[in-house]
C-alpha cells in the first residue's frame, strides 16, 4: 500500500526543487543574518572598551541587517541590492578603520572579537556580493 500521497510523488521530482532565485534569496538572507550575528557578538565583546555611541551604532546596524535579511528572504530585489550596498560599505569602512586594520595586523594574537570582525566585515559581505552578482547573472540568462 504505501504512504498517502506517495504515488503522486513517484517520478515527479521537480516539485521538490527550489527555483534558483528563491535559493539565492535564502542564501543571501542567511549571509546577512550571519553578518548581523558576527557584528552583534563583536559589539557585545567590545562593550566598555569603546564609546557608547559606537556600541549603539553597532546595534542599529545589526537591526538594519536583520530587517534587510527578512526582506531578502521574501525575494525583494531592492532589499537584495541594499544588501550589496551594505556589503560594500562594510568592507570599505573596515578597510579604512585604523582599529580594524590594527586588529587585522595583530590577528596572530587571536581574540574572538577579531574573528567576529573578519566574519562580519569581510567573509559574509564578500560571499553576499558573490551570490548577488551570480543571482543577477542567473536572472539575466533566464530572461533571455
Amino acid at each position: 500500500m504505501g504512504f498517502p500521497g506517495r504515488a503522486s510523488m513517484k517520478g515527479n521530482r521537480s516539485d521538490s526543487r527550489v527555483e534558483p532565485q528563491k535559493l539565492y534569496s535564502i542564501l543571501m538572507s542567511s549571509l546577512a543574518v550571519g553578518a548581523a550575528i558576527s557584528v552583534a557578538v563583536g559589539g557585545l565583546l567590545l562593550i566598555g572598551r569603546v564609546n557608547v555611541g559606537l556600541t549603539i551604532g553597532t546595534f542599529v546596524v545589526v537591526s538594519i541587517l536583520i530587517a534587510v535579511s527578512v526582506l531578502i528572504l521574501r525575494s525583494n530585489r531592492r532589499a537584495q541590492d541594499l544588501g550589496a550596498v551594505l556589503s560594500v560599505l562594510a568592507i570599505t569602512s573596515s578597510a579604512f578603520n585604523p582599529a580594524h586594520l590594527l586588529a587585522l595586523y595583530e590577528f596572530y594574537k587571536f581574540q574572538f572579537v577579531d574573528l567576529a570582525m573578519i566574519l562580519g566585515f569581510y567573509v559574509f559581505p564578500l560571499l553576499y556580493l558573490f551570490l548577488w552578482v551570480k543571482s543577477r547573472a542567473t536572472a539575466r540568462t533566464q530572461s533571455i
